[in-house]
Formats: C-alpha cells, sequence, structure tokens
C-alpha cells in the first residue's frame, strides 16, 4: 500500500520510465475496454429496462403510492402489483434487498420505469467519477492507470449499468470511508460503511477488521452509523418491512436459498455448494454427491475461509498508516512551504 502512493514527482519519473509503446497500448486497451462497456453496457441498460432496476423502482414507487411496504417481499403481490404500474418487466422480485434500497427510488419513481432508469444510470456514472477522483487523489496514480484499472473491471461495470444496480453507490461510499480513515476521520468512516451496509450486507464486514485492528473510534462509527440508518429507514418504511427482512429474508440469503440456489450463473459458492450436494427433484436432481452433511460442512469452510483471508490480507500498522498519510499530504505541505522537492 505505501508503494502504491507516490508524490507527483514520482508518478511523472514512472512515466518516464515507460517505454512510448507501452503507453501506447495501455491507450489502446483503454479505448477498447471502454467500447466494450459502451456496446454490452451502458447502452442496452439505456435501451431496456432489464432487471435489476424495475425492483428497486417498483418498490419505491409503491411508497410514493402510499402503500405499505411490509408485502415487498412476497413474490405474488409484488408480481401482481408490477402489472398494475404496467412495468415492462417479465418478473419482478424485492428479495433478498434491504427496504432502504427502495429509498433513492422514491424521488425518481414520478417518472416512467425507463426514463428513470436512464436518470438513475447518469447518477451511477457520476459516482463512477466521485470514487475515480477520490482513487486518484489518495494513490496519485495518472488518470490513464485509474481509468485502465477501472476498466479491466469489464464484467461488474457492465452488469451494474446494464442492470441498474447499487454496487456503485456502494464502491463510492467505500471510497469515501477510505479517504475519511486515511484523514482521520475514523468514526465518519465507519458511518459510510455503515450506510453502504443497508444496501448491501457485505461492507458489514468491515467491522471484524475494526476490531481486530482495535480501532474503536471507527467501531463505534459503524455501529452508531448503522443503528442510525436502521432508525431513519424505519422511520420512512415502517416497522414490519424491517422485521420480514431480518428474520425471513436475511437468514435465507445468508443460506443461499434465494433468487435461484442451484444455478451457477451466479457465480458464488452457495451456487456451487448447492448444485454438486444437494439433490431437488426439479432444480437439480442429478448432484455429484448427494449429502447435506457434505454441503452443510463445505459452506462453513468457505465462509470461515474467506472471512479470515480478508482479516489476515487487510490492514496495516498505526505506522504504516501514518506513513501513507504523511506521503499523500507530503506535496501540499512543500506546496504551502514554498520549498523545493
Amino acid at each position: 500500500m505505501v508503494s502504491a502512493v507516490t508524490s507527483p514527482q514520482n508518478k511523472t519519473q514512472s512515466d518516464r520510465e515507460i517505454p512510448l509503446a507501452g503507453i501506447a497500448a495501455e491507450y489502446a486497451l483503454l479505448v477498447i475496454l471502454i467500447g466494450v462497456f459502451l456496446w454490452r453496457g451502458f447502452l442496452p441498460g439505456w435501451r431496456k429496462l432489464n432487471s435489476d432496476f424495475p425492483n428497486y423502482y417498483l418498490a419505491g414507487r409503491l411508497y410514493r403510492q402510499v402503500y405499505a411496504l411490509d408485502r415487498v417481499y412476497e413474490w405474488i403481490w409484488f408480481q401482481r402489483q408490477k402489472d398494475h404500474n404496467e412495468i415492462p418487466q417479465p418478473l419482478v422480485g424485492f428479495a433478498p434487498h434491504p427496504p432502504l434500497c427502495a429509498a433513492p427510488m422514491v424521488p425518481l419513481s414520478s417518472l416512467a420505469a425507463l426514463p428513470a432508469k436512464r436518470v438513475w444510470i447518469l447518477l451511477n456514472l457520476s459516482f463512477l467519477i466521485a470514487a475515480l477522483f477520490i482513487l486518484h487523489r489518495l494513490t496519485q496514480l495518472c488518470w490513464r492507470r485509474i481509468l485502465l484499472f477501472t476498466s479491466l473491471c469489464i464484467f461488474p461495470l457492465r452488469t451494474n449499468f446494464m442492470l441498474g444496480q447499487y454496487y456503485i453507490v456502494i464502491l463510492l461510499l467505500i471510497c469515501l470511508a477510505y479517504f475519511a480513515l486515511f484523514r482521520g476521520h475514523r468514526f465518519t468512516a465507519g458511518t459510510l460503511l455503515a450506510t453502504a451496509a443497508w444496501f448491501k450486507v457485505f461492507p458489514a464486514v468491515f467491522l471484524l477488521l475494526f476490531l481486530r485492528k482495535r480501532d474503536w473510534r471507527a467501531v463505534s462509527g459503524l455501529v452508531v452509523g448503522a443503528l442510525g440508518v436502521a432508525a431513519l429507514s424505519t422511520v420512512i418504511f415502517g416497522l414490519d418491512v424491517h422485521r420480514v427482512w431480518l428474520l425471513e429474508v436475511l437468514p435465507r440469503a445468508f443460506r443461499g436459498d434465494l433468487l435461484g440456489p442451484y444455478d451457477l450463473r451466479w457465480s458464488s459458492f452457495s451456487s456451487l455448494w448447492h448444485r454438486i450436494f444437494l439433490f431437488e427433484p426439479e432444480l437439480n436432481p442429478a448432484p455429484l454427491l448427494s449429502s447435506p452433511s457434505v454441503y452443510a460442512l463445505a459452506q462453513a469452510l468457505t465462509g470461515t475461509t474467506l472471512l479470515f483471508a480478508f482479516l489476515f490480507s487487510t490492514g496495516q500498522t498505526s505506522s504504516e498508516r501514518t506513513t501513507v498519510l504523511s506521503t499523500i499530504t507530503s506535496p501540499r505541505r512543500r506546496a504551502s512551504s514554498g520549498s523545493g522537492p
């Protein structure tokens, strides 16, 4: 991490060390990847609703129509509401999304579904630019490299923009938390991660990292932020929908029992273990080894391994963090003092 953060002078020197052919190749690859993203992600998302955007949009529209949202996780009821609102999407479903996912759609629900999605795509584009600007400030990498690294994530970028998902929003919140952390605002970093966790649960794993590092201000920020966002979401959408999500939807989501548990296109270990070890007469009639016990063991080992891999492969000591912070701020200090490099 320390070596990745360079001053502008070092950045210029490293660029000079790259042959012109290498720089040209990077630009060519960048143009190709951006073209693929526009062709396979941005434009299809602009032209069609697809999924997942109608799921969020319909929940926000129902709230705008003064419906109680305690039934949004009922597939049949939600599907009927889609028909009543004339949303041209074959199938919708709000599970397993937290209720807060409906909040950004409430202002957009005054528009028709496709124009609302186009506004959401433009907002996501601005969120992505903001996140990349933060990464540029923190790493001091040149914009060519920032854009190239981003474009190499072609599949998740394509999926997010084509389906109208929330992952760019979460990326921006994590980048803001990262920026706040290295500026010494650890409580703020925790609250930003807590907000991200109320859109998708996985940022909550940072709580374990902060506990391991004994960063109690970040821990308190994450806990207080999570409780504050939960209280705000409850005030907006009501207690019943949160009770259903917490007690009925979330446990099934953790077990991988939602959204086609045997479908390998989800690219998850849960769907893989479902397909290999669990027998289901219609969805999975021929598993490799029908054994619920082996399935439970594989699920537990996978979750434990990924968790400890995350904990042991992340984090820095306080001295490393101070070094990174001083490296980031040193060019500004030199400029303010008028001294040379």
